[in-house]
């Protein structure tokens, strides 16, 4: 749910066709990384994003496939409220 809340609101603010907004996987020109100066405003997903589209650059999406676990576990924290205290602490 938060995702497509975050994707929605970056749609919002930055006219893009932003598909998936959370998701780490970037590919990026180095002009583009030279020109837009992420200073911490928000999570580097979202910065840099908004930062792209504010200076002009475009911005594509490029479908990510997830596949269900068939192993082991996730090192990924499974709930917002955990990483929100793992972050605090």
């Amino acid at each position: 749910m938060g995702n497509k809340v975050f994707s929605w609101l970056l749609r919002r603010l930055t006219d893009a066709d932003i598909k998936d907004g959370q998701t780490g996987f970037r590919a990026i020109r180095r002009e583009v990384f030279e020109t837009i100066e992420l200073r911490g405003d928000f999570t580097y997903t979202q910065e840099m994003i908004i930062k792209t589209a504010k200076e002009g650059w475009r911005i594509e999406n490029v479908p990510v496939n997830f596949y269900q676990r068939t192993a082991g576990e996730s090192r990924l924290i499974s709930s917002p409220y955990l990483m929100h205290s793992v972050q605090g602490s």
